[in-house]
Parts: C-alpha cells; structure tokens; sequence
C-alpha cells in the first residue's frame, strides 16, 4: 500500500532528488534499455492457464470499440479532430488543419478489425521478469490481477507501436507532414480603442499528434517516437498511462496507478489511484469471456475518491512508474507550477465549503440620519496627512512591486 504523502517535506525533496539522479540518469537509462532487448520471450514461456488468462483479457481489450478506433487512427495516420483537441498540452486553436480532420478515414476501420482478426499475441514480447512475475502469480490473487494488468499494457503499447510504424498510411507522408509542421499565425488585435496586440502562439509544433503530454522524451525510448503513440493509445483505452508503485524490491508490483493525459470533465494532471471497486470491475472484465463481454469499464476515469499524487512526488519518491525511461524528471520540484484546484486535490472542495459556511459577523449599519463625522482621534491607527497611499498600502497590504506579486495573474 502506498504511504500518503501529506505534505511534501524537504527531507522527503531531498530524498527524491537523490533518486533521481541515481536510477534516473542517462547512462543507467541507456543500460537498461540494452538490458531490455537482450531478456525478452514471449508468452509461449507460460502455461496453459496463465496464457489462456493472457488472451482472454487482451482479446477483450482489442474487442471493444475504443481500442478500435485508437488503431484505426495510428493506420489512418492522424488523430481525430475531437481526439487530439482533447490532449493536454496540445496548444491547439481554432484554424489548425487537425480540425478539418473530423473522422476517421473510411477504410481505417476495416484494417482496424481485420488486423485484430489475424494478430498473433505470440509476436508481442516482454522482459523475462514480467512473464516470470506473472507466471508465478496464483490465479485470481492480487499478484496475479496487477501483472495481467501490466501485460495488459504492455501489450497495448506494443501494438500501437507496430501501428504506428506501419506503412504506407492513409495519409501521404506530406499530408501528414503539411499537419505536423503547422504554425498558428500571429494575430493582432485591438484590445482597447488604440491599443493593439500582437498574439503569437506559445506552443512549437510536435513531432506527432500522437502523445500523451507527460510522456514525450523520445530521444531515450527503445522505439523513439513510436513508443510516445504508444503511451497515447494506453491513455485512450485504459484512461491513462498504467504505472505501478515499485517498492525496495522491484520484482514485486505495488498499487496500479493510472497517468492520464486528456483534458475536461473527471480528468487530473495528477498520478491517480483506481479504487478496489474500479479494479475489481476492470478484472471481472478482462477474465469474462470475450464474446458475451458487453460492459466494458475502460477508460477508467478519476472521481474525487481516487486517491492522487503529484506526477514528480509519484516517481521521484514513491516509486511509481513502469519503466525507468519513461519519464525525465527535473532533479528538484517546481512547485511553481503546481495549481491548487478541487479537480486535482479534491481535500480542497471540503476547504472551500467550510469557509464558505464558516462564521458570519452582523455588522450593524447606522441609518443616515445617526451617522456622524469620525473623529480621527478615535481611530485606532491615526494616518499621517502627510503619508502617501502608495506607502500606505505597502505597510498594511500588497506591495505591488514586491516581486512575490508579479505573477499573481498566472493564478
């Protein structure tokens, strides 16, 4: 079970980035990726019934209509307009070529299904420890549920990545360059009568439209850019990038968590936690059989009851992440950019309502005709005639030039 954080400390800080610069550094990164292509099998190494679970649970993975339309976007090449929109930190406006690209092209779907009618899974593999965890894991245990969960993934991942270096798309490679490659125009206009404005666009054009925000360091994954489509189909289908809190002992998987990184109603920046009954119901689906599987619970989606925790705190402190490389973090925190809402820490939503419904004072008002000139002598804190407004205020308010205060816009 994962500790709650609480409050972040510094000793907790330091401890987190200490970690990071030990396992999370280049070279230890490019080690593992090495380790990693040379201890893979199959799931031929499984027996019976542990395959049988294996196939089950990604045939009814593959069989539902979402994951059908995700392959069916990395054969068409381009995400939908409504897809891509949706992506966190996409910087995508109104006038972007994306949104001429309303569906999905025509014949996409089609090779979807039929790809999925003649996937072998025995192309998809895994390093040694994750058949091996999964193979000793007894049927229907928590161990066994976390590492199917896991081959679920990976599966996932794997497959998106084959689709996504698949070729020739349905799109020419210029057409979708010509998309890629696109800048916002700047735009100026008059803010006020006389005053005009110039707005450029704060965002550089990605490499794919096929990303999950979080997940984009290409340069230090096995399969480059294919794998960032591949954190972007696991956000799709499972409602997030599936992670596990890893503990001293890394052969072993903690709690599952999920990183999502879609935009609007029930979703959070944060790394979350699904709860028992989510899981339960995720596990029920993936164990069914696939043909009579109607209630399909993906995407998971995060509630004010999840449990969450800050995306660096996740890694950095509390083990959670699924392979080392999959993420660079900055060796310290930037609390900076952490925004206090109750979409991302729901705690806060009792705060708002208890000072809301907190104490109220009456303050009697004077009719006019009982009203008096205030004799200065009585206040509590005479001002001197002489004392200018500006000084004023930064004795008792805002210092406006206090540079704590230049931002507070940004909030």
């Amino acid at each position: 079970m994962l500790v709650h954080p609480g409050k972040t400390t510094n000793t907790a800080l330091r401890r987190g980035t200490a970690l990071i610069r030990h396992l999370f550094g280049y070279s230890e990164t490019h080690d593992a990726m090495v380790a990693l292509r040379q201890r893979q099998m199959s799931i031929e190494h499984l027996d019976q019934e542990h395959s049988k679970a294996f196939k089950n649970g990604l045939l009814s993975i593959l069989s539902t209509e979402l994951a059908m339309h995700t392959m069916a976007q990395l054969i068409d090449g381009l995400p939908t307009a409504s897809i891509a929109r949706k992506t966190r930190g996409s910087g995508l406006r109104i006038g972007h070529p994306i949104y001429r690209h309303t569906e999905i092209c025509d014949p996409a779907i089609p090779m979807a299904k039929e790809f999925r009618e003649t996937f072998d899974p025995l192309l998809l593999v895994f390093d040694t420890l994750v058949i091996q965890r999964f193979q000793k894991a007894l049927p229907g245990s928590r161990s066994f549920q976390l590492s199917l969960l896991e081959l679920m993934a990976r599966s996932v991942h794997q497959i998106a990545v084959h689709l996504c270096n698949l070729e020739p798309k349905l799109h020419t490679k210029e057409d979708i360059a010509s998309v890629l490659s696109w800048r916002h125009e700047p735009e100026t206009v008059e803010i006020m009568p006389g005053e005009w404005y110039t707005f450029e666009s704060r965002f550089e054009p990605h490499p794919t439209l096929f990303f999950q925000g979080m997940y984009m360091d290409s340069d230090q994954y096995p399969d480059g850019l294919a794998d960032v489509a591949g954190y972007w189909a696991e956000d799709l289908i499972f409602g997030g990038v599936v992670l596990f809190q890893h503990t001293v002992d890394e052969n072993e998987l903690g709690d599952a968590f999920l990183h999502t990184g879609r935009q609007g109603a029930n979703q959070t920046i944060r790394v979350w936690r699904p709860t028992d009954s989510q899981l339960a119901d995720l596990m029920l689906f993936l164990t069914s059989d696939p043909a009579g599987n109607s209630d399909c619970p993906l995407p998971l989606m995060a509630t004010s009851t999840n449990y969450r925790v800050d995306d660096w705190d996740a890694m950095a402190i509390y083990g959670i992440f699924r392979d080392r490389w999959e993420r660079k973090l900055p060796q310290e925190k930037d609390v900076s950019n952490v925004r206090l809402n109750s979409g991302d820490y729901p705690e806060l939503e009792q705060m708002f309502v208890n000072v809301n419904s907190g104490p109220s004072f009456d303050i009697p008002v004077a009719s006019r005709s009982q009203c008096a000139p205030v004799d200065r002598n009585m206040l509590d804190e005479p001002r001197n005639d002489n004392e200018t407004l500006g000084s004023s205020h930064s004795q008792g308010g805002i210092d406006a030039s206090n540079e704590e205060y230049d931002d507070l816009d940004n909030f």
